[in-house]
């Protein structure tokens, strides 16, 4: 394959390709490279400066165009960069890493060096260590995909399908398939064939080998057991639980029918779900075997990609007891709301999998656990009892475990009484944001050649914003809103403030926030979903009228208070059967709730109504208690929380438990 510094390049936008002939693979390649740096907070690699860094998601077959195009990126750098190492480290070459003093020397012999890993957990820690960041390799989005097919001489607008199709095929062969002069659909066919002949000479199924973790003889990951890990919630208790289960099975005591057999565990990114998932495994003494959908999927076809499935699962049967653990469970999709083009992909896909978790016969001493950041997404089948029926959610850190977690990264170099201010100041951070922020803080102390202190750990903090005094005042007022608004109608929603919060300097994209408790058992009508959806937009009305306007604070995100209120309206009106229609959408997800109301005017306009008509409730509540809203405010204001029984500044509850009629 020619090298891409062979190139004179021209620009089309999203990467620099030759004008007289388009290399489909390097294309794709160095494309990939440059969003997985920029992803990682890695500009610095692309501008040509001297680095030392990791790209993971790196498959054994195409560690050779990744080097090219690492290569290339290095010496197209204005001026070009020449002392360059990238070193392949994928599949079992994992193991041959070298040592500290090794690597010292490669950096005294290059400027760049880049090593290649399968997986971000093979990169060893001395080498996470050391590196400037590792990166990850993305998938491919559409867009990309669509470039290589318009840039291949001849090439047309491609379809979906085309994109689906192109996305199958190994990405060093694109080249080869898509200049051969064939068809789409032959070259397709052709990539299968070369695919089947080249695992038919290894006889080594080394896509298998490849999704393996680094393991020990036992096939138990090394590492931290769930005993020694902090803010897993749930999780962790289920983890112990199960160990029990597995020992008492392995033992004799108990049948395999009495051992909780799945498990979908969802969290934010960066909580910590691939790390329970090897911490489970330690802790049950059992090896653990990491799959994805995307994995699966870069196989190639349908059938192929089914076939890679059922091996995962008889791969982990074959040294059970063992837990097979399948990540970003989302990108299965969901049957009711797949797209026409893709249905019957979708389809098949989800068919396939409840079939493998079906049978206790079938997968006799194997855990399966599913991880999603959006577990709304997950279709219902895969759901159902018996297969992945338990939800464990891995909620985001708090303080205490923000301190707990420091401390397993520190290993040792400083002590609990050496953090005062870092645990509350990671508020809002992941597991994995504090992990990088101990390796950011132990590179700063280095630099200056001393031990590390708590100095570096504040130092390698996102500086705060701090808000002028207008918007200040604005927060205050809004959070006040939602705090006498909810308690007013707290007998009606079964929604109950507890807790408020603000803070003039945000760091970290933490939010200010009011915090609710949910009555159990509470009995939810159409009058109690709408006093949530009031509650939700009293902030709004706080703003209008103690300030005179709302600010731009109240929708156009995800999670804004006109977002969730907006959602709950339309899920009231389009899934619950307390609206104005009794048809309803049968898997309710925000995602189906969304698609209908975008694509039915009708409906729209009722929930426009409905939103408005809350609205105008919040606001006559505040109107009539404005003192109560001001007292709450300055409560926040100058103490920075309110919580409930905060005297002189109690919102009051109204006189009848069941509250305002919120229809109006």
């Amino acid at each position: 394959m020619a090298r891409l510094d062979r190139y004179q390049p021209i620009d089309i936008g999203l990467v620099e390709v030759h004008a007289e002939r388009f290399d489909p693979s390097a294309f794709l390649a160095t494309a990939l490279v440059k969003r997985a740096f920029r992803a990682a907070g890695l500009q610095h690699v692309l501008s040509g400066a001297p680095c030392i860094v990791a790209l993971a998601g790196v498959r054994e077959s195409e560690a050779g165009l990744f080097e090219d195009a690492i290569e290339a990126l290095f010496r197209e750098a204005k001026p070009p960069r020449n002392r360059i190492r990238v070193e392949d480290r994928t599949g079992a070459r994992a193991d041959r890493t070298p040592d500290m003093t090794s690597l010292i020397r490669s950096l005294h012999a290059s400027q760049h060096v880049c090593f290649l890993y399968d997986l971000v957990e093979a990169v060893p820690p001395h080498v996470a260590e050391l590196v400037d960041g590792v990166a990850m390799l993305p998938w491919p989005e559409d867009d990309l995909l669509r470039a290589v097919a318009l840039q291949v001489p001849g090439g047309r607008n491609p379809t979906a399908k085309d994109i689906e199709d192109i996305s199958s095929v190994p990405w060093p062969l694109l080249t080869l398939l898509l200049e051969s002069g064939r068809s789409l659909r032959s070259a397709i066919s052709l990539a299968g064939r070369i695919e089947a002949a080249t695992a038919a000479e290894r006889a080594t199924a080394r896509e298998k080998s490849s999704v393996r973790k680094v393991v020990r003889n036992d096939g138990v990951p090394p590492g931290p057991t769930l005993d020694e890990l902090h803010g897993l919630g749930d999780a962790s208790n289920w983890g112990k639980a199960l160990a029990v289960d597995l020992a008492d099975y392995a033992a004799g005591h108990i049948a395999w029918s009495d051992v909780d057999r799945g498990a979908l565990l969802s969290g934010a990114p960066g909580t910590g779900k691939t790390t329970f998932a090897l911490a489970l495994g330690r802790t049950c003494g059992v090896p653990v075997f990491v799959h994805s959908l995307a994995r699966w999927q870069a196989a190639g076809y349908l059938n192929k990609l089914l076939e890679q499935m059922r091996g995962a699962f008889e791969e982990a049967k074959a040294k059970a007891p063992s837990i097979l653990f399948v990540d970003e469970l989302d990108s299965f999709g969901d049957r009711a709301n797949a797209s026409d083009h893709n249905a019957n992909y979708t389809r098949e896909v989800i068919n396939g999998f409840p079939e493998c978790l079906d049978g206790a016969e079938a997968r006799t001493g194997v855990v399966v656990v599913g991880a999603t950041n959006h577990p709304e997404l997950i279709d219902p089948a895969i759901r159902r009892a018996g297969r992945l029926d338990r939800h464990l959610h891995i909620p985001m850190p708090d303080e205490s475990a923000r301190k707990h977690i420091l401390l397993h990264h520190l290993r040792g170099e400083l002590v609990e009484a050496d953090l005062l201010d870092v645990p509350r100041l990671t508020e809002g951070m992941t597991g994995a944001d504090i992990e990088q922020l101990v390796r950011v803080a132990r590179r700063a102390a280095r630099t200056s050649r001393r031990a590390l202190a708590e100095g570096d750990l504040l130092g390698s903090l996102p500086p705060p914003v701090r808000m002028g005094d207008a918007l200040f005042r604005r927060i205050c007022v809004h959070e006040a809103g939602h705090v006498v608004v909810g308690a007013f109608l707290a007998g009606t929603s079964g929604s109950v403030p507890v807790r408020a919060s603000v803070t003039r300097e945000v760091r970290n994209n933490v939010s200010n926030r009011t915090d609710f408790a949910q009555v159990e058992g509470f009995d939810r009508t159409r009058p109690a979903y709408l006093a949530v959806a009031t509650t939700m937009l009293a902030g709004m009305a706080a703003e209008e009228v103690v300030l005179g306007a709302c600010g731009d604070t109240c929708g156009g995100a995800a999670g804004s208070d006109l977002s969730q209120a907006a959602g709950l309206i339309g899920k009231l009106e389009l899934a619950l059967g307390l609206g104005n229609a009794l048809l309803t959408i049968e898997t309710p997800s925000p995602e189906a709730i969304a698609r209908r109301l975008e694509a039915d005017p009708i409906a729209r306009a009722r929930v426009e109504s409905v939103l408005q008509e809350a609205l105008g409730q919040a606001r006559a509540i505040v109107a009539e208690r404005r003192a109560e809203v001001e007292a709450v405010a300055e409560c926040l204001a100058s103490t920075g929380t309110w919580t409930v029984g905060h005297r002189g500044a109690e919102p009051r509850k109204p006189q009848s438990e069941d509250g305002p009629n919120t229809r109006g």
